[in-house]
């Protein structure tokens, strides 16, 4: 079996953990989590969503066909594909697993799962051998987008699709589009292991040596609803209504268009890479304030935030990974919850102060995650705005073990594609922004509304991103607000905007020209005041 994708990092440190678990533990909180998740008699027959499904199907009938919960796994593919086993193996992964089988049916006034007995998904290569070699992968990846936006329908199913372009004999890019409701970040990990263990035993003719799974998402969906309706959940719908109550102003972000009084899904992403070491400095950083480098990052959020709006009441989303059990850490599915965090950031404390304020933040969200954001919402009823998504218009995330590449066997590389290459071209918030660090490097990315904002704005809130972190890891004990912003790019800009544009015939100021004369002929009259007639 090949090697399995590293675990996500632990967002909180392990005496944040300790602290956590006491916090529990004196409250009462976590009891419902302890219930134990049974499997149904019925496999494969109809199911409950969770409740975050549920959110999903719901934007999905509300808001017109697009790709704003589409997810992509794809991949670019160098050496002898044995296209035949990579078919099979993935039939023989959507038969493992109910959820890749699911459509999801209206039924009266509820929506079920039901389970497509069998599925074979076509996988038939489309060659692109015809094209300049130099213009094919470009081409595949343009065709990767089309076929990665198409609308899904939930209803018929199933809930992804697979396409592969043949660029020569030994490099094909493979294309795994999937909807959220059916999918997270930690389903990447999981179906790239496994998809890469059906392959090889396809390949070589040897036992599949995967154990079957113990769960499935219908299984963890009827938990899941009998813990939102637990004594866990009503104490922590407590905890957010009382942490959200009162007027949440909305973040006023520097944007390049007035805000347009209708929501609207159209998005980009935009990717900024940086050099290792400054992640790893971070990193320690983070560990000598007991933080994880989630913390520290979602705290710099924080400070970046308040410099560029001036505003010190924030509120910012985060998702919450619900695989806290061990049963579920191998489970496919949707098994996310978004928090809304509250904090207040003043100026005048350090960015040492902010962490473990932002730390303490989160750590009580967590606690209090029994919560489903959808509950919360119809709990706080914030006023709404046609214009903004409810609640915040933000939302943060640091990615850290998130699968890197498809191995499967005999390929020299499966390297999976960057969002920065294959986006949905929607955007859920008005900026959502992601840091990412692993053994390949460090970078900064962000999913924004090109309703509001350019790209080259978000490449400068990126820059002045990076400029701050730089500046927190050489003086984390600076107030907020005296932490630098201003990086090389912006000053380079600020010195073409000062320069002013080109003339020709004009490429000096008036006093420097008056002085330039005076030089090259000092006895003659540099410049000659003529009076108004009259």
């Amino acid at each position: 079996m090949p090697e399995r994708s590293k675990k996500a990092a632990p967002r909180f440190s392990a005496a944040a953990r300790k602290k956590l678990a006491e916090t529990l533990a004196q409250t009462g909180l976590g009891a419902g989590r302890d219930a134990p998740i049974t499997r149904r008699t019925e496999s494969g027959g109809p199911c409950q969503l969770s409740t975050s499904q549920e959110r999903l199907w719901l934007a999905e009938q509300v808001l017109a066909p697009s790709p704003l919960y589409h997810v992509p796994l794809a991949a670019h593919l160098v050496g002898p594909l044995d296209i035949v086993a990579l078919r099979r193996a993935l039939d023989d992964l959507l038969q493992r697993h109910d959820i890749l089988r699911a459509r999801f049916v209206q039924v009266d006034e509820r929506v079920e799962q039901h389970t497509l007995a069998t599925l074979e998904l076509p996988l038939v290569p489309v060659d692109l051998g015809a094209l300049p070699s130099s213009q094919r992968y470009a081409r595949a990846l343009a065709l990767a987008r089309a076929e990665f936006r198409r609308p899904f329908d939930l209803a018929q199913g199933p809930p992804l699709r697979a396409a592969l372009w043949r660029l020569s004999a030994e490099e094909h890019v493979f294309l795994l589009a999937f909807h959220h409701i059916v999918c997270d970040g930690a389903t990447m990990r999981i179906l790239c292991d496994e998809l890469a263990e059906h392959y090889a035993a396809e390949r070589s003719g040897r036992p599949l040596s995967l154990v079957e799974p113990e769960l499935q998402h219908g299984d963890y969906a009827v938990w899941q609803r009998a813990r939102a309706e637990s004594a866990e959940a009503r104490s922590a719908l407590d905890y957010f209504a009382e942490r959200l109550r009162g007027p949440l102003a909305p973040l006023e972000l520097p944007s390049d268009r007035p805000r347009p009084a209708q929501w609207s899904v159209h998005g980009d992403w935009r990717t900024r890479r940086m050099e290792p070491s400054l992640g790893a400095s971070l990193s320690e950083l983070a560990r000598a304030h007991q933080a994880t480098p989630f913390q520290l990052f979602l705290a710099a959020f924080h400070a970046l935030l308040a410099r560029l709006t001036g505003q010190h009441d924030l509120v910012v989303g985060i998702p919450l990974g619900l695989r806290e059990r061990s049963e579920l850490e191998r489970l496919p599915g949707f098994l996310v919850n978004t928090l809304a965090l509250r904090t207040r950031c003043e100026g005048s404390l350090s960015f040492v102060e902010l962490l473990a304020r932002v730390k303490d933040t989160a750590l009580e969200a967590q606690a209090h995650g029994a919560a489903p954001f959808e509950r919360v919402l119809e709990r706080v009823q914030p006023a709404r705005d046609p214009s903004r998504a409810p609640l915040f218009d933000v939302m943060f995330d640091h990615r850290a073990g998130l699968a890197e590449e498809l191995h499967l066997a005999g390929l020299s590389s499966g390297r999976l594609i960057p969002e920065d290459q294959l986006h949905s071209g929607t955007s859920k918030v008005d900026l959502a922004v992601y840091t990412a660090l692993d053994a390949s490097g460090f970078s900064l990315s962000a999913e924004f509304r090109t309703d509001l904002f350019d790209p080259s704005t978000i490449d400068l809130l990126l820059e002045r991103f990076e400029v701050l972190l730089r500046a927190l890891a050489a003086n984390p004990h600076a107030r907020v607000d005296e932490l630098e912003l201003v990086g090389a790019g912006e000053l380079e800009l600020l010195r073409r905007w000062a320069q002013g544009p080109n003339v020709p015939g004009c490429e000096s100021t008036l006093h420097a020209a008056v002085a330039e004369q005076a030089a090259r002929a000092p006895e003659s009259c540099s410049m000659k005041r003529r009076r108004s007639a009259g």
